[in-house]
C-alpha cells in the first residue's frame, strides 16, 4: 500500500477557493490515484505551486487538467514534485501564464 498526500494551493482570492486542503488516498499499485479534468485558475500562492505533492508518495497521475494564472507577481508553478515522490505523471494538460514545475 502507498500513502499519498498532495496538497492543493489556494490563494487568497483564487477562483474555486480561499484555503489549501490536503488529499489523501490508500490504494494498491500504481494508476489508481488520478487528479483528472479539472480547471485550476488563480490557485497558487505568490512564488508558490497549484499542486504540491511531497513526502513518499507515488503513483499518482495527473491528466487533461487547465492551469491558468493571469495575476501579476512572481511566477507560479503547476506541479511541484518532493525529492522523495515516485512516478507523479503530469499528461495532456495545459498551461497558461505558469511554470510545469519540478
Amino acid at each position: 500500500e502507498a500513502l499519498r498526500a498532495v496538497r492543493f494551493g489556494m490563494a487568497r482570492g483564487a477562483t474555486s477557493s480561499t484555503h489549501a486542503w490536503t488529499f489523501y488516498t490508500v490504494s494498491h499499485g500504481c494508476g489508481s490515484s488520478w487528479i483528472l479534468k479539472n480547471i485550476f485558475a488563480d490557485n497558487a500562492t505568490e512564488g508558490g505551486a497549484v499542486i504540491d505533492v511531497q513526502g513518499a508518495t507515488e503513483c499518482i497521475t495527473i491528466s487533461d487538467n487547465l492551469f491558468t494564472d493571469k495575476r501579476e507577481g512572481t511566477r507560479r508553478i503547476a506541479v511541484l514534485r518532493g525529492p522523495d515522490t515516485k512516478e507523479i505523471l503530469v499528461e495532456g494538460s495545459q498551461l497558461e501564464g505558469l511554470d510545469a514545475g519540478k
